[in-house]
């Protein structure tokens, strides 16, 4: 028993380091957000939009699913010399695909920007964007080294200096009168100056050889249908934005993208758990020891809803009042996607966790199937709705969409592996955002001090009735309390 408590505490210290990266990038988020869009504009903001989804398009060709591939094999592997080649081969891989899809990128610009963009000038901008394809890839991949051998505070402070550093320069350069260019520049700068210092831990601790591409057959054979399936993602996450820009304009695809990036906290909330999630379940499932894979599973979801449905019944409430303070008026106009746009999320946030047993059975062509069905669902979706309703219908295709997703995957992975949701405490967690949402209306919150203030207070009631309606029992808590602050 002291064991798995040890175990537990490790995977929760772990998860709590991987919150902490992954919340800087969304601070950062949060406070560049007010300075882009009222320094850009919505149709600059725009463009900068459709240069990020234009990068992610591409960016799954990059690595070929690897890096997933990577996370799930690594963790296992007994030979160093192995674990040497088969990263370094990964690296490589991310150089060389990089560098080309650059060279792809830069020939075929132009078409993209008229067709896509509507917006001439982008063009320039477009190409040097490009330039943080292959060293993103390179950045990610070793990044994910660390979270891969249980080094999460190294993927923390990486993941945290690099977003802070280029936050501040940023929120510097655009408030000195620059613009969208030097934005490009700063993000380029400073994830090379990241992989730079990653690249020196990671010869240090494992060396550096010239890799044979032979080691990454079961890479491949688990990567690709992963590799596949970032192109769905990308459809249902981003493809939006593309249909938005053909039947309406940039500075719609602007108000869409500002409003969609401030929903983003639900993924804030489930990445750390489920970026965690995988290497651990990975050993457990090899080991044959099923009860902790379903363990980890149940308890991965239900530590994920516990805050994500208060978060998301937050946003939908505060939603106008945060968009009026961060942005201009261009932006207020689409608060009213939030509630579409968070309810899809959570949903799938909580579902689609069942890909990873999937992953686990090695049925990634399962997964590239039902994401692929789920990419032509958004896209003829959008397709209907985005020329009758506007960005409205392009929000009602998001929530549809990640419902739909969510169901099949839950449905299918029960072939595999069957695990607890425990509707009962998901129960009790939306009757304690009810009272929460009552709470924070009293307030009745218009500037930045009174929506904290009243976010604050919210919380305690919460997790006051969540605790009183014995969602979390006084055992778990002290167990949690245990696992993340206790001595080894």
């Amino acid at each position: 028993m002291a064991e798995r408590v040890k175990e537990y505490r490790k995977f929760s210290r772990e998860v709590l380091w991987v919150a902490v990266a992954q919340l800087i990038p969304k601070v950062k988020g949060f406070l560049t957000f007010p300075i882009l869009t009222k320094a850009l504009g919505a149709a600059q903001y725009g463009i900068w939009a459709q240069i990020q989804v234009t990068l992610c398009l591409f960016s799954p060709l990059v690595l070929l699913g690897t890096n997933t591939a990577m996370r799930r094999f690594l963790p296992v592997e007994k030979e160093k010399q192995n674990i040497k080649n088969n990263f370094w081969a990964v690296v490589a891989l991310a150089f060389f695909n990089g560098f080309l899809l650059l060279g792809v990128i830069y020939f075929f610009s132009p078409y993209i920007v008229s067709k896509l963009f509507k917006a001439d000038d982008a063009v320039f901008l477009l190409r040097i964007a490009a330039v943080l394809l292959p060293l993103s890839s390179i950045n990610q991949v070793f990044l994910e080294f660390f979270v891969t051998f249980g080094q999460s505070k190294k993927y923390t402070f990486f993941r945290a200096a690099t977003d802070m550093v280029t936050m501040v320069l940023i929120i510097y350069f655009l408030l000195h009168g620059q613009g969208l260019l030097t934005v490009i520049l700063i993000s380029i700068f400073t994830i090379f100056v990241s992989s730079i210092i990653a690249f020196t831990i990671i010869f240090k601790q494992i060396g550096i050889c010239i890799p044979s591409f032979s080691g990454l057959k079961s890479y491949f054979y688990l990567g690709f249908p992963l590799f596949m399936s970032g192109y769905a993602y990308w459809m249902i996450s981003s493809g939006d934005r593309y249909v938005i820009g053909y039947f309406m304009d940039i500075k719609a695809v602007g108000i869409y993208s500002g409003v969609y990036t401030l929903s983003n906290l639900i993924i804030v909330i489930s990445t750390p758990i489920y970026f965690v999630l995988l290497p651990v379940i990975s050993k457990y499932w090899e080991n044959k020891e099923i009860e902790m894979v379903k363990k980890y599973l149940s308890y991965s979801i239900k530590y994920f809803l516990m805050i994500g449905i208060p978060a998301a019944f937050g946003m939908t409430v505060l939603g106008k009042r945060v968009i009026r303070i961060l942005s201009t008026a261009d932006f207020e106009v689409g608060w009213f996607l939030i509630p579409f746009i968070v309810a899809g999320m959570l949903v799938y946030q909580t579902l689609g966790s069942a890909e990873y047993v999937l992953t686990l059975a090695k049925k990634t062509k399962v997964i590239f199937f039902l994401s692929f069905f789920g990419a032509i669902e958004n896209l003829l979706l959008n397709i209907i709705f985005v020329p009758v309703w506007g960005i409205l219908g392009a929000a009602v295709t998001t929530c549809i969409t990640y419902i739909t997703m969510g169901l099949v995957f839950f449905k299918v992975s029960r072939r595999y592996l069957k695990f607890s949701l425990n509707f009962m405490f998901i129960l009790k967690c939306l009757l304690s955002a009810t009272v929460m949402i009552f709470v924070i209306l009293l307030f009745e919150p218009m500037g930045l001090k009174d929506i904290l203030l009243s976010v604050f207070w919210g919380s305690i009631i919460y997790f006051t009735v969540l605790f009183s309606l014995k969602g979390i029992s006084q055992k778990e808590f002290k167990l949690l309390r245990g696992l993340l602050w206790k001595k080894e």
